[in-house]
């Protein structure tokens, strides 16, 4: 189904808000309905089983989907943060130069933004010019059915913001450098911003840090935004203005919608910073979100949090005190102990221990090796972790939450 009408969907909108079967149910129930027509609703029931969570404003008001598109596109509540990082006066004009799915159109046209929308999938860009239509501030989106290059050759307006989500898959295989992207930002960096005050340019989660912060020229701000402790998003700011700029930023979202923003210097990536070694396993042991672990700069966060390192490899920290806002995940300390699998076999059968969470990264053995070895089911109450201390010993803690599931 290549082109579709407003009529068309809206007719589909009705037959899929009755619906309380799931797609291949649907399939079966709805004989009636040619092929294509039964196959593409079973996929938009799938498709909006996975938006309920992802996009729930998008779920609410009946949206569509390609899979390519939900699958790549900024969950509703990273895109609503993304507004409050950049939302510097009542109302901008912004232009989504890689609209896909459109959350971030819709998040920054729900806070009193004018924005255009830039598409050149024609099946996509019918879909979106129907969604949209569903939200109240409707009126404030313009939809363009052309692809970024072209569209910045035409357009004759100045911005106060850009959005641009290369994609990554621009040959049929995901690719995290920026060179094989489409469009190529390194190539539109400096004409995008011709047009435009600010530029953000979302990149891939995996993409390397290092690697990120020596390729442009206009680079303020290094974003990494995590949502329930993983990595979301990461993306750059870029202006050709004077204005200072925070040269890292990590936003940790926990589980209830709360953010925290930490900022870092360039000076405070782990091989610069100096943290305290930590002579033995303390009261309490941290994991800093995994946003500022992404960041390089777990040992500065560390610092500024006094707290101690376990390890010269992995971001492990421990304190006989607790930080008041601590962002990451803590534990209050039951046992530690030097590795050997005898020993490991001898306590959990002292301790009764068949089920434990476990965390070996940068470990002799993986993680899932030792469940499978020790024989251990998952768990969300007891934790051990395994690692390399200062001194090259193998060690475990075994630890019990201390915080509340929220707090991450």
């Amino acid at each position: 189904m290549n082109n579709i009408t407003i009529e068309q969907l809206e007719k589909y909108n009705i037959m899929l808000s009755s619906c309380k079967s799931n797609a291949s149910e649907f399939v079966l129930r709805n004989s009636s309905i040619p092929l294509m027509e039964r196959t593409w609703l079973a996929q938009q029931i799938t498709y909006r089983a996975k938006a309920r969570k992802k996009h729930p404003s998008f779920f609410r008001f009946g949206s569509f989907y390609l899979e390519k598109a939900i699958e790549q596109s900024t969950s509703e509540v990273v895109a609503n943060e993304k507004v409050n990082l950049i939302m510097f006066q009542d109302s901008l004009n912004v232009c989504d130069l890689t609209g896909g799915m459109g959350a971030e159109t819709i998040a920054f046209a729900g806070k009193g933004a004018k924005v255009d929308y830039v598409e050149p999938d024609i099946y996509l860009f019918q879909l979106s010019n129907y969604n949209f239509s569903r939200f109240p501030f409707a009126k404030q989106i313009c939809l363009f059915q052309t692809d970024a290059v072209r569209f910045l050759a035409n357009n004759k307006q100045y911005y106060d913001l850009a959005l641009l989500d290369p994609d990554r898959r621009a040959e049929g295989k995901r690719d995290f450098t920026l060179e094989k992207s489409s469009p190529n930002p390194l190539l539109l960096e400096s004409e995008i911003l011709k047009t435009t005050k600010t530029l953000w340019i979302k990149h891939s989660p995996m993409i390397d840090i290092e690697y990120l912060l020596g390729k442009f020229d206009y680079l303020k701000t290094l974003f990494i935004i995590s949502h329930k402790n993983e990595v979301k998003e990461v993306s750059t700011l870029h202006s050709t203005s004077t204005v200072s700029f925070k040269p890292i930023e990590c936003i940790c979202i926990d589980s209830v919608g709360n953010s925290r923003k930490i900022g870092f210097d360039i000076g405070e990536r782990d091989h610069l910073a100096n943290v305290q070694k930590a002579h033995r396993v303390k009261k309490y042991f941290f994991e800093p979100d995994k946003a500022i672990i992404k960041s390089g700069c777990s040992n500065a966060y560390a610092i500024s949090q006094g707290l101690e390192s376990l390890s010269a490899n992995m971001p492990y920290y421990t304190s006989e005190c607790f930080p008041n806002d601590f962002a990451g995940r803590v534990f209050e300390v039951v046992d530690s102990f030097l590795f050997n699998e005898k020993s490991l076999r001898s306590y959990l059968k002292q301790h009764k221990i068949r089920k434990a969470s476990i965390g070996a990264r940068g470990f002799v053995i993986k993680a899932n090796e030792i469940e499978k070895k020790f024989r251990l089911l998952p768990d969300d109450t007891e934790h051990f972790f395994f690692f390399i201390n200062h001194n090259g010993g193998k060690e475990v803690i075994r630890c019990k939450s201390y915080l509340p599931k929220a707090s991450i």
